[in-house]
């Protein structure tokens, strides 16, 4: 036994790399936090209370009233993210929130099969058009959808994408210290879904069965897509693998609002 944590102590951890190879970073192989990781990974954190009740709807049917939509529709204009605005004169709206399959679905599939896609970086000048007439009434029209994931997956994500570590992500958000790129990356997935506390969201794809979700959303909107590609996938362990239990419980508390809505956890 002691020649293995010798070795763990010295040992320097695989690195994973994406499909272009980029550098992604490793996971904690520190013998007592495994397994104190392992013990502990399926329960909640200690500090967090989940609520009794999921707040959204995977199928969302309610009826908005017109004074929610003129204020959902200042909500969209004012929207951090412009970028994670996508719209289509075929009645939709996709809330693309970063770190979601967002290239995959936007690129490869919604900008093939469809001419008029409407977005804030690619078609700016018909964008702002588009949101600038933007009415009550016309709202009502569109079928609302988005993807959300796992925080702590996301949040993995993201810190590869950036090639920092998990501590620095926590310090620079708590302090709000992100860049702008880093920010746009790390905004709440309740963002997008949520406007006081009301869903204004129709359907709401999970990342765990993205396949499955899309396939809803596609027959929604009499698009044909045969098979769902999976751009920039990388390559790396389980996201549980990367947490030791403090970062656990400060990423419960940067998206609180995220775990409490989707039914997520650790």
């Amino acid at each position: 036994m002691k020649k293995l944590k010798k070795f763990f102590k010295y040992f320097i951890p695989p690195v994973f790399y994406n499909t272009n190879r980029s550098l992604l970073i490793p996971p904690i192989l520190n013998i007592n936090k495994w397994k104190n990781l392992f013990e502990k990974k399926n329960k909640k954190s200690k500090n967090f209370q989940f609520s009794k009740n999921i707040k959204y709807k995977k199928l969302n049917t309610v009826n908005i009233n017109s004074n929610f939509n003129i204020k959902l529709i200042d909500y969209l204009r004012n929207f951090d993210h412009q970028g994670g605005i996508v719209a289509s004169e075929n009645k939709f709206i996709y809330m693309k929130p970063c770190k979601t399959a967002g290239t995959s679905i936007f690129h490869h599939i919604l900008r093939k099969k469809i001419s008029n896609i409407l977005d804030y970086r690619y078609n700016n000048q018909n964008y702002t058009k588009w949101l600038n007439n933007l009415n009550s009434d016309n709202l009502s029209k569109y079928f609302i959808f988005t993807v959300v994931r796992n925080p702590f997956d996301r949040v993995v994500s993201i810190c590869a994408h950036f090639n920092i570590t998990i501590d620095n992500f926590i310090k620079n958000y708590n302090q709000k210290k992100l860049n702008e790129q880093l920010f746009l990356h790390s905004i709440p997935l309740s963002k997008y879904n949520f406007l006081d506390n009301i869903q204004f969201t129709n359907y709401v794809c999970k990342f765990e069965s993205l396949d499955n979700d899309l396939n809803f959303v596609f027959n929604e909107l009499d698009l044909n897509v045969a098979d769902i590609p999976h751009a920039n996938k990388t390559i790396r362990s389980e996201y549980q693998e990367y947490f030791n239990r403090q970062q656990i419980d400060q990423i419960y508390e940067i998206y609180e609002d995220d775990f409490e809505n989707f039914g997520y956890s650790f």
